[in-house]
């Protein structure tokens, strides 16, 4: 674990944790996921498990509920059925298909491996606190020819943004630097 004194903003922290992780030659793969998930015991292994077997070196879960109210783990666990409906995110298209489908960035939970990252670069730490660092991320890995798994059977859920409900300021003037930084794709 690393702590720090402040928050340095989601795109540096995660920079912060690959860059320290990346430092031993036997760590193959970074889990990169927000604070306000809820991972089942059996997410990881299934993520790897489609990964593995379907040859992607970039994969996540797929987000089955958000913005659910913290309550008892079992009516957490209703939600959590592994289930057969899979997305490939390899263009604009396919990242507008899964974003209106789910109503999320994949980066919510990301597992990427070390020389991918190593290909595209760390993410982009002009984007303050939080706030389309993720998005960011997603269009650099399609722009690079990579494809994206997003597997039921890694299912998930998200609390949904507690931590900035008061920073809609920050929201503002991140979209602007990524409408900046990619003019010519039209906002899915």
């Amino acid at each position: 674990v690393i702590y720090n004194e402040k928050n340095l903003g989601c795109a540096r922290g995660w920079n912060q944790g690959i860059s320290f992780w990346g430092q031993n030659p036997s760590i193959d793969y970074y889990f990169i996921f927000n604070n306000d998930i809820f991972v089942p015991p059996f997410y990881l292994y299934n993520l790897c498990e489609e990964m593995q077997e379907r040859s992607f070196e970039i994969g996540a879960g797929l987000i089955v509920q958000k913005n659910v109210q913290l309550g008892s783990l079992s009516s957490l666990l209703g939600y959590l059925i592994p289930e057969d409906r899979d997305f490939i995110i390899d263009s604009k298209k396919t990242v507008a298909i899964y974003e209106s489908a789910v109503g999320q960035s994949v980066f919510i939970n990301l597992l990427i491996h070390r020389k991918v990252v190593e290909e595209i670069g760390l993410f982009d730490e002009n984007f303050t606190d939080v706030w389309y660092e993720d998005n960011d991320y997603q269009r650099r890995l399609i722009k690079a020819g990579k494809r994206i798994l997003v597997t039921g059977k890694a299912p998930l859920i998200h609390f949904g943004g507690k931590a900035t409900e008061t920073r809609k300021d920050l929201n503002r003037k991140n979209f602007e630097y990524f409408e900046k930084k990619y003019p010519d794709w039209a906002w899915t």
